[in-house]
C-alpha cells in the first residue's frame, strides 16, 4: 500500500492544440520499452495505464480522474466497473514514493464534471485536498 499522502488537484483543463495532443497520443501508443526510455533520458513519460503494467516510478500523476472518463461512460452505462477498478489499482500501484491524482471541473463543452467514484474508495488517511 502506498504510504504517502495523495495530493488531489482539481483543475480546469483546456487543450488548445488538438494536433499536439494527437502527436503525444501517437507516440504513446507506439512506445515500447517505456521503462528504458525514462531511465536513459531522464524524461517524463505520458503513457497509458495498460503500458504501465509491471513498471514502477518514483512519482506518478494520474490525470483526468472524472466520472465518465475513469470509469468510462460505457462502463458506467453498462454497469461494468470491475475491470476499470482493476486498472485504477494498477495506476495507483505504479507509484513508489508520490502519487498525484487530478480531475477537471468542466469539460471542453463547459459541462460540469465530478471526480471519479474510485477516488472515494481510497482510505481518507492517504488523502490531502
Amino acid at each position: 500500500m502506498l504510504m504517502h499522502k495523495v495530493n488531489f488537484i482539481c483543475c480546469l483543463c483546456c487543450i488548445y492544440s488538438f494536433c499536439y495532443v494527437l502527436n503525444i497520443l501517437e507516440y504513446t501508443a507506439l512506445a515500447k520499452n517505456v521503462d528504458q526510455i525514462s531511465q536513459e533520458n531522464n524524461q517524463v513519460l505520458i503513457i497509458t495505464v495498460h503500458q504501465s503494467k509491471g513498471l514502477e516510478f518514483d512519482t506518478v500523476f494520474i490525470a483526468g480522474m472524472c466520472e465518465e472518463e475513469f470509469p468510462s461512460y460505457f462502463s458506467l452505462r453498462d454497469n461494468k466497473l470491475e475491470e476499470e477498478k482493476r486498472l485504477f489499482y494498477v495506476a495507483l500501484t505504479r507509484a513508489k514514493n508520490r502519487l498525484f491524482i487530478s480531475w477537471f471541473s468542466k469539460d471542453s463543452y463547459n459541462n460540469t464534471k465530478t471526480h471519479s467514484q474510485f477516488i472515494d474508495l481510497l482510505p481518507s488517511e492517504y488523502l490531502v485536498s
